[in-house]
């Protein structure tokens, strides 16, 4: 378990070719257990920016949750966030998770009481091009394996008391949202093959608030 950590300092990932394959965070870049979910991060907080040069997975907490559930609770993101490479379908930012990714069936995946209060900009500020395609206030993106309707993946994403604040601005190529952006899957190509495997993902969204002020996809 972590608590209480915070940073106010400038997070950079920089890479010289492109690259879909790369995260930051403001606290934990990739956060993956791969042996127990009854972790938890709590009451940690990122004040500074962070950017992603020629990637584009970029997250106030934690950049990409991979691995076993867990909770997250009592976290907040007051830096902002930016992306600086449009490819497709690809790539995510949020102000607490950018991106869960390849989630463990039959767990279970929590934020609970956290706050955004941070803007998230693409490679020219404020526009939505040359950037993540799924942006958002709390979790930018869930990405599940490729599958179809009948081996889906089945887990559980619970956000519960969140809220994205007041004034916060988010630009997206694609997907621009207050609390989630989007649910998709690996290789993604049309909606019908993210609905078959994304089709047994339980999202619960229980009193979570939004205030933007831009939402801009």
């Amino acid at each position: 378990d972590l608590s209480f950590l915070v940073n106010k300092a400038f997070v950079g990932r920089q890479i010289s070719n492109v690259d879909t394959n790369r995260f930051a965070g403001g606290i934990i870049g990739n956060q993956n257990n791969t042996t127990k979910s009854e972790w938890k991060i709590e009451n940690c907080a990122n004040y500074g920016t962070v950017y992603c040069l020629n990637t584009h997975y970029s997250g106030g907490i934690l950049g990409q949750w991979t691995g076993t559930g867990g909770t997250l609770e009592r976290c907040y993101n007051y830096g902002n966030l930016q992306t600086t490479w449009e490819k497709g379908w690809l790539g995510a930012a949020g102000g607490i998770v950018a991106q869960l990714y390849h989630a463990y069936g039959e767990n279970e995946y929590n934020i609970i009481s956290c706050g955004n209060y941070g803007n998230i900009y693409g490679r020219e500020g404020k526009k939505s091009a040359d950037c993540a395609n799924d942006s958002a206030g709390i979790l930018g993106n869930i990405t599940a394996y490729e599958a179809g309707a009948d081996s889906a993946q089945n887990f559980t994403v619970q956000l519960l008391d969140c809220v994205n604040g007041s004034g916060v601005e988010i630009y997206s190529a694609s997907m621009a949202s207050g609390i989630v952006g989007f649910l998709s899957c690996d290789n993604p190509k049309n909606q019908g093959q993210i609905a078959n495997a994304t089709g047994n993902i339980r999202l619960r969204i229980e009193r979570c608030r939004n205030f933007a002020s831009v939402l801009a996809g």
